[in-house]
């Protein structure tokens, strides 16, 4: 940016958390979200196929070269929605 030069934050960019780094982010493989999320890995696999098939809208995905990935932040958005929805944690007015 040039000096003296700043732009003013529009209301929507200053309230949205900017996403976090893929090398941060990113989980590859089975175990790895499985650890992150407390399951065993062969729940990831389960549902990684039932993602495949349209049966849930769980952020995993199967990636060529790469094997099963997920984001943390999409995850933790994933589950506080849910959460949020059956109204086990507090909503924000």
């Amino acid at each position: 940016m040039s000096a003296g030069i700043t732009t003013a934050p529009t209301p929507s960019s200053a309230a949205a958390t900017p996403p976090a780094p893929l090398a941060i982010d990113l989980l590859t493989g089975a175990e790895a979200i499985g650890a992150y999320l407390g399951w065993p890995k062969r729940r990831v696999y389960l549902l990684v196929d039932l993602a495949k098939r349209g049966e849930t809208s769980l952020p995993i995905w199967s990636e060529p070269g790469v094997g099963i990935c997920a984001r943390k932040s999409q995850l933790d958005a994933y589950f506080a929605a849910r959460a949020e929805s059956a109204g086990t944690l507090p909503r924000h007015r």
